[in-house]
């Protein structure tokens, strides 16, 4: 082999693993704003549970305050967690270790993810944005009461949502 075909190849190489690093990194984007889809959903549903036995959102302002609220009668917020999970184990932040952000009114709540550069843009967000990095970097998630409502979705879920919004 000639040096000029090995220094073919050697670029052809690197290349490659710059291709499979970008790759990577954009799977590990997705990936985080799964996750913190995911921890945005417990805490949903642990939410509800507590307005159906209180009727009304917890009144606190931080979610550190949620999270180690006294529900009353002994019981504490962690208790309304699906697998009654222990208070220390309970998500606090999302993947970028930034604080969840909470809010209520009454028996309407909102919990965010400021994203992954940390800056909340506001519970004033509705709609949603492709799940492809460039769209994905930055963007704040938003669930209420009534599901999300600024979220990231994929490119099978933005037709299905057009096809039967007509």
């Amino acid at each position: 082999m000639t040096l000029k075909k090995l220094l073919r190849l050697s670029f052809v190489f690197f290349l490659l693993f710059l291709v499979s690093f970008a790759d990577e990194e954009s799977i590990n984007i997705k990936e985080q704003y799964k996750k913190t889809m995911g921890d945005l959903k417990i805490f949903q549903e642990a939410i509800l549970d507590y307005i159906i036995d209180n009727t009304h959102a917890p009144k606190v302002e931080t979610i550190e305050e949620l999270v180690k609220m006294d529900a009353g009668n002994g019981i504490t917020f962690a208790s309304f967690f699906l697998d009654e999970i222990k208070e220390d184990k309970i998500p606090r932040k999302d993947p970028w270790g930034n604080d969840f952000i909470y809010k209520y009114q009454k028996e309407q709540f909102w919990i965010a993810s400021p994203g992954s550069d940390g800056k909340f843009e506001g519970f004033e967000q509705k709609g949603v944005y492709l799940n492809r990095e460039k769209e994905l970097d930055g963007k704040d998630i938003i669930v209420s009461n009534r599901g999300f409502v600024f979220f990231p979705i994929d490119e099978l879920q933005l037709y299905f949502l057009q096809l039967f919004s007509k």
